[in-house]
């Protein structure tokens, strides 16, 4: 018997006896003086209620429904019905015994009944469960028999055994790079560093630039700084690390550093599709229905399509990122690659990815085919409306030049990469296709969208003369 102090609101101290042997706090009826206790009684009550009785009631409306419908059946009642006898038998044991503890009314008598229903629902119920559920249970039955019965494993099958079950502990990968000759590495690690810079450089100045200059403030140069932020983050996923790679002997990457790299390549090459549609869509607007055209392109709804964007984006990289934590890795863990990409890791996987592959091409699907084909009709939409202009065409079509020269370049690359079958990949291209990608494509947006505007090259000026 334990005994404890209980201060009450109402300033009285009163000494409460503690009749349980886990420590459960029952107040007894030597507190009954006070009014803010009787209260805190009637809430526990009330609690206590809701807590015991709605989950059995629930449960009694479960099994009403599955006796209806055992009725109907016409043979094999008793069969369908024993699945239940277990639940039922568990379900009547800690129901009747908290109930009895928690429910009855009280009296001078109970503390010893108490501890017997405690030492019956602490220790006795937690025994019978695994019993109840074992011993009418033939699978769980058949299972225990089965390991009942195992014997000493030879030598020879023992290490067969352990290095299956060290299959799915490959946390860490290799990756092989471009080159292993030394000379060809230095010639990559200048090449890759010299773009690396020239990319960051070109596409910062040209979001300084439509930032300085408020002509430039429109629909078309606000997709145009995030396309440049993506610009920016896409070489800075792989680069790096292909540098480091190039520049150490260990050319290991955690299976962490796989999922973030997969994480950000897919968030921003899907960013960088959705993104050309909405610009594309944007040249539609402006061409086709120019004169609703700062009602419809409006800067929330610019905003709402860059939000759309990265959110549909970070979806589907993230269930990318899960299908990688899905897979287990068998020991040869070569990537001949310079980065992680999902396609490479299945093919290291030692789980069943049959299900994947057409999981892999949906995405492709959405993230690829789906922004081309609307691209196209928008610009089917527009070579319409320019044919109908009796003067002005060039004009009008030389707007959407910049556009197109960045949709082919992209959208052919990436076709290339991502929708050729398995069977057909050979490595060495896709990495030299790869490799044409990330140091390519983000120094030539800037160049093809800077050297073809005018408005563009009087802001980048203006920024010189700026600094200057």
């Amino acid at each position: 018997m334990n005994r404890a102090f209980i201060s009450l609101d109402g300033g009285h101290t009163s000494e409460a006896e503690v009749r349980s042997i886990y420590g459960e706090v029952e107040i007894r009826r030597h507190l009954k003086t006070s009014a803010i206790f009787d209260t805190s009684i009637n809430d526990v009550l009330r609690l206590s209620t809701i807590l015991l009785l709605v989950p059995p009631i629930l449960i009694l409306l479960s099994y009403v429904k599955i006796i209806i419908s055992i009725i109907r059946i016409h043979s094999g009642r008793y069969k369908v019905f024993s699945t239940c006898f277990s639940h039922l038998t568990v379900v009547v044991l800690f129901y009747g015994t908290v109930t009895f503890m928690y429910v009855r009314p009280r009296s001078s008598e109970a503390d010893n009944t108490d501890k017997i229903m405690s030492v019956f629902c602490t220790i006795i119920t937690p025994l019978l469960n695994p019993l109840i559920y074992s011993l009418r249970n033939k699978d769980v039955l058949r299972a225990m028999r089965a390991r009942s019965t195992l014997k000493v494993i030879p030598y020879k099958y023992s290490t067969i055994i352990m290095q299956n079950m060290n299959r799915s502990t490959v946390t860490e990968f290799i990756l092989l790079g471009l080159s292993s000759d030394p000379r060809i590495q230095v010639i990559l690690i200048i090449i890759l560093l010299a773009v690396y810079v020239a990319s960051l450089a070109a596409n910062c100045l040209l979001i300084l630039a439509v930032s300085i200059d408020r002509r430039l403030h429109n629909p078309m140069y606000f997709f145009l700084i995030n396309l440049s932020i993506i610009n920016i983050g896409g070489p800075s996923v792989t680069v790096p690390k292909m540098l480091v790679n190039l520049l150490h002997k260990e050319k290991s990457i955690l299976l962490q550093g796989c999922a973030a790299q997969i994480f950000f390549n897919l968030l921003l090459g899907g960013s960088e599709c959705f993104l050309l549609v909405f610009m594309a869509y944007d040249r539609f607007i402006a061409i086709c229905k120019p004169l609703r055209y700062h009602m419809v392109m409006s800067t929330s709804a610019c905003k709402w399509m860059i939000t759309i964007t990265w959110t549909v984006s970070c979806a589907l990289s993230l269930i990318n990122v899960l299908l990688l934590y899905s897979l287990t890795f068998c020991a040869p863990n070569i990537i001949n690659h310079f980065f992680c990409a999902l396609p490479s890791l299945m093919l290291l996987s030692c789980s069943d990815t049959s299900i994947l592959d057409p999981m892999m091409l949906g995405g492709s699907v959405i993230v690829l085919l789906v922004p081309v084909f609307l691209i196209l009709f928008s610009y089917c939409r527009i070579i319409v409306s320019i044919m109908r202009i009796q003067s002005g065409r060039y004009k009008a079509f030389s707007t959407c030049i910049s556009h197109l020269i960045v949709v082919t370049l992209f959208f052919v690359i990436d076709i290339a990469m991502f929708m050729s079958p398995k069977a057909a990949v050979d490595n060495n291209r896709d990495k030299i296709v790869s490799a044409v990608y990330i140091l390519t494509i983000p120094i030539l947006n800037p160049l093809i969208y800077s050297l073809r505007n005018k408005d563009v090259i009087g802001a980048m000026k203006m920024f010189g003369s700026w600094l200057r």
